[in-house]
This record gives structure tokens, sequence and C-alpha cells, in this order.
């Protein structure tokens, strides 16, 4: 099995007022690279042809490795004067970061506002005549459909001597515990180190220097690269690696009816599923394991999307608030956040005047429902 195949897939970031607003991707396929460990979307559909007039971005990234980036692009670069180039909004605080340590440094964005796909689309035709010597590219580079493409649109804008920078999630953890809410319809590509590099030395790009940091979740790949104009290098077979994401595409299957055994039991037991969190991991979460009927209630923090139609639920949105004074007997709490806030929402749940139960939709938390016993948080009212 070298591809998992999803049908109807509702896209993500889509926040509708109305539930015939939803926009659905007839087909969703993620495939196996034939000659190496890389897991990417087979290209039959275009995010950026799409009229998703209710998109609501919200991206977070890890920053706290700013600082440590902004020290070693600067340690590395040979240059008189710094010129540096972010591409998108996740770009801004890198490109602050450099400016306060390099208050010479000319800086700018190619595009502040705006999703990524508008921001590759605009990049594919641009035809920028100044010079730039580093360029940033932070958590975009997964999302770029054509990189050859985007990448001759940044050689023609360095100078001969430059740094280019490139910030990718790790998938590999995810992988190797059998996250399927790891795809997003909007990454094209799910790295791990290896491939990585490989990929971008087969597009001509020298690494010069490259960190990992730490995540609860993904880890981010830092990788620091010139043009190279050698012959491009030969792929190295990984045999771990490749049974990972083979491994990955043929368990799906099997995980999927798992799934939906657990819920069919606590639903024959009586209980109502909440879901904290309307992220792209939980719409991916509701999607591929058809869980549609389960998704009686989804809270979120951000008030953008209280009161809007999200993914496959048929029920809008709402504040944790709300749900205090609903009269429900039995009710299960599914935190789809990213992880390293999970703690905080947890001690969120555990003030509701009533009995909590808790699962995390993630693998790799010590919540995963398939790790926790089932059983109630005691709740004494004051």
């Amino acid at each position: 099995m070298n591809s998992i195949k999803f049908k109807n897939f509702s896209i993500a970031n889509n926040f509708s007022k109305t539930i015939r607003e939803k926009i659905l991707l007839k087909t969703l396929i993620l495939k196996k690279s034939k000659n190496s460990s890389l897991l990417s979307l087979k290209k039959n559909f275009n995010l950026m042809k799409l009229n998703e007039k209710n998109k609501i971005i919200s991206y977070s990234e890890p920053e706290d490795h700013i600082n440590k980036i902004a020290k070693l692009i600067i340690k590395k670069a040979d240059f008189k004067n710094f010129k540096v180039l972010g591409i998108s909004s996740k770009d801004i605080s890198l490109v602050n970061q450099i400016k306060k340590i390099e208050k010479r440094s000319n800086t700018k964005i190619f595009n502040h506002n705006g999703s990524l796909e508008t921001t590759i689309k605009k990049f594919y035709k641009s035809n920028i005549k100044k010079k730039y010597n580093i360029l940033i590219l932070r958590h975009i580079w997964e999302h770029i459909p054509n990189q050859r493409l985007f990448l001759n649109n940044i050689k023609k804008l360095l100078d001969e001597k430059h740094i280019i920078y490139i910030e990718v999630p790790d998938c590999k953890r995810l992988i190797e515990n059998f996250d399927y809410s790891m795809i997003w319809e909007e990454h094209c590509y799910y790295y791990n180190q290896q491939n990585l590099i490989e990929q971008l030395q087969i597009l001509g790009l020298k690494k010069i220097k490259f960190l990992r940091v730490p995540h609860p979740q993904e880890d981010n790949l830092c990788v620091l690269l010139n043009i190279n104009d050698k012959k491009q290098s030969k792929i190295i077979m990984n045999k771990s690696l490749e049974n990972n994401s083979t491994l990955f595409l043929e368990r799906f299957n099997a995980k999927k009816k798992q799934t939906k055994i657990f819920f069919s039991k606590l639903r024959k037991k009586g209980f109502k599923f909440s879901f904290f969190g309307a992220s792209h991991m939980l719409n991916t979460f509701l999607n591929v394991y058809s869980l549609k009927r389960y998704s009686d209630y989804i809270i979120d923090e951000n008030p953008q999307k209280i009161n809007k139609f999200f993914s496959e639920s048929d029920s809008k949105i709402m504040s944790l608030d709300k749900i205090k004074n609903k009269n429900i007997k039995k009710i299960i709490f599914f935190i789809s956040c990213n992880m390293s806030v999970e703690d905080k929402i947890i001690r969120k749940l555990k003030t509701l005047n009533k009995k909590v139960l808790f699962f995390s939709i993630f693998p790799l938390s010590k919540n995963y429902f398939f790790k926790k016993k089932l059983h109630y948080e005691n709740k004494k009212t004051k």
C-alpha cells in the first residue's frame, strides 16, 4: 500500500456561517515517494483556486528559539551589510530579531498579511529587482506545491554571497506513532531530517548548518543553506525510515476501525463528545476517522470562530462558558489543541462544576484516549 485516499475532505480553516458554505475536497491522497521515506499529498487539487471567503488565519509557531537562530545566521553570514527578506508573516519575529542584533540591517517582509497560499501565489509571479543576502522561510516550505519554481524566483533575488534559512516541522515521531491528525491539506510534504536535507540537495541547495529544536509535538528542523551549482547528490536509502512511512499508510484502516469502535462503545454508554480546539488537527481527525456523528460540541477560545460551523460537525463552535450551563449528564472532552497547551486546558476543564472526563486526540500525549483508563475525575462542588 503506497497511498491513502480520503473522500469529501473538508478544509480546516474555513469557518462558515452556514453548513452549506463548507468547502470539500472530493479526494485527498497521501502517498509515499518511490525513492525515499518522504510522504506527500498528491497534487490532485489546488488550494490557491478555492474561494475560501470564510478563512480564519491563526498561524502559531514555536518562537522560543528565534534569538538563537538569529545569532546563528549572523555568525555564519560573511557580509558587511545585512539585507534580509522574510517571505511571510511567519518570518516577522526572526527578521525583527536579526534587526535588533544587527541594527544596520535592511529588512523587508514580502507579504505581511494573508494566507500562506496567497503568499506563495504572489511569490510565484513576483519580479523583485532588489538583491538580498539573507532569505527567511519559516514554516512555509512544506506548503509550497512547486518548490522548484519557488526556488527559481529565490535565485533571482539573491546576492552571490547569501544565506537561505528554512524551518519545517519534523513529522518523524508522528509517523512512528501513527498520528493521522498530522495530515493537513495545506501541507504538501511531511519531512524528517534525512529526507528534508536530501530534497533540498536535489533542488540545488547546499547545507551550511543544521539545527533541531525540540518541541512536545513536532520538533523544528532548522537548516541554513546556500545555492549549490554542483552535481545533485543521490538519495541514500534508510530502511528504518522507509519502513515507518510504509507502515503509516498500511495500518490506517486498522487504526480507523479501532477508533470508531472506541467512540461507538462510549456512545452506547450514553456519553456526549466535546472537542476543545477547532484546529486543523481536529479537522483531520474528524475527517479521516469519519466521526461526524460524534462531534456533538466544538469548543474554541478564539472569538472569531465562535458561532461558526467547522469541519464535519453540524454544531456551531461555542465557548467553554456556554457548555457549563448545558444539562449534560455524561460528557467527554477531547483536547485537540497543540500539545504544548494541553495541561493549561485540562486545568480549565477541571474548573467545570461537573464530573470531567478528558482525553487527547494525539498519540504522543500522556492523555491519548487509547492510553488513559476510562474513569471520571471526581469534582466536588464547592
